[in-house]
C-alpha cells in the first residue's frame, strides 16, 4: 500500500493504492486556526479491514507534524469511531446529525 497526496490550499487530498490501484481516499482541511480536520475517509469494501485506514491516519498524522500543525479533529460514524481511537483520537462530544427533507 503506498499512500500519496496531493495539496491545494488547505486541503489536502490523500489515497492508498494497492497494485496500482486506488482503494482508500481521504482529505485534511486546515482551518483559519491551524487546526487539521481529516474528512472523507473511505476504503473499497473488498479492502476494509486490512489495516489501510490506519495506514491512512497515520501518514495524515505525520504530513501535519511536518507541517508544524499540533492539532486534529475528526468526525467519524459508528463504524469508524473505534479507529479514531485506536490511532490517538479522543472523543469529546456527541454530535448528532439532524436532516430536512
Amino acid at each position: 500500500m503506498l499512500p500519496q497526496h496531493i495539496k491545494t490550499g488547505d486541503f489536502i487530498a490523500v489515497g492508498a493504492y494497492y497494485n496500482g490501484q486506488l482503494v482508500a481516499t481521504a482529505s485534511i482541511v486546515i482551518d483559519d486556526d491551524g487546526i487539521a480536520g481529516f474528512y472523507n475517509d473511505s476504503t473499497l469494501e473488498q479492502y476494509r479491514n486490512k489495516g489501510i485506514a490506519t495506514k491512512l491516519y497515520h501518514y495524515r498524522l505525520k504530513l501535519i507534524k511536518n507541517m508544524g500543525i499540533k492539532q486534529a479533529i475528526v468526525q467519524t460514524s459508528p463504524m469508524a469511531t473505534s479507529l479514531a481511537k485506536k490511532v490517538g483520537f479522543t472523543q469529546v462530544t456527541n454530535y448528532k446529525i439532524y436532516m430536512y427533507e
